[in-house]
């Protein structure tokens, strides 16, 4: 079972509320829809890779492996606050 790695932040000044909205719709212009149509017609090579990241992601960022548990907990420490499992 993976874990939902998000976090909610509030933040009550109406600045930064709307530099966030300005950065939000700035990258929204960057953004492609993807449907459940295109989803799922995604190539062979990519539903690989993505695979092969989630299970490399697990491993690494513990996830009950076995593999996880034989890191000292100096290894898997540095993992997470590297950034690598955050």
């Amino acid at each position: 079972m993976a874990l939902n790695d998000e976090a909610t932040l509030m933040v009550l000044d109406p600045t930064v509320g709307e530099q966030m909205n300005r950065i939000f719709l700035d990258d929204l212009r960057y953004a492609e829809e993807i449907t459940p149509v295109v989803f799922r017609r995604r190539p062979w090579f990519q539903r690989l890779a993505e695979w092969g990241s989630n299970l490399i992601t697990r491993v690494l960022c513990g996830g009950g492996s076995r593999f996880a548990r034989l890191l000292s907990s100096d290894e898997a420490a540095d993992n997470v606050e590297g950034g690598m499992c955050a």
